[in-house]
């Protein structure tokens, strides 16, 4: 089941040769510690570039955006069983 959320969250992300990858964000007091990182892409609405990072945590799949201009995280979606 898929679940809408566009929540803002703090991400702990390692930035490493032009690459970003998520490993820990903080989510309604809990933090949730990514174990892979399954698909990353990016969007344009305008200007504004986002690129997308589709998680697994704790047998849970969470898309994470970063949008590159106002250097905000968001949650967008949770997948559960």
């Amino acid at each position: 089941m898929s679940v809408l959320i566009h929540e803002p969250v703090a991400v702990v992300a390692v930035f490493e040769k032009g690459r970003i990858r998520p490993i820990l964000f903080r989510w309604k007091d809990k933090k949730i510690s990514i174990e892979n990182v399954s698909f990353t892409w990016q969007t344009m609405q305008g200007k504004e570039r986002s690129l997308h990072f589709t998680v697994v945590a704790a047998q849970t799949l969470y898309e994470l955006v970063f949008n590159t201009s106002s250097i905000v995280w968001n949650i967008e979606q949770i997948e559960t069983n």
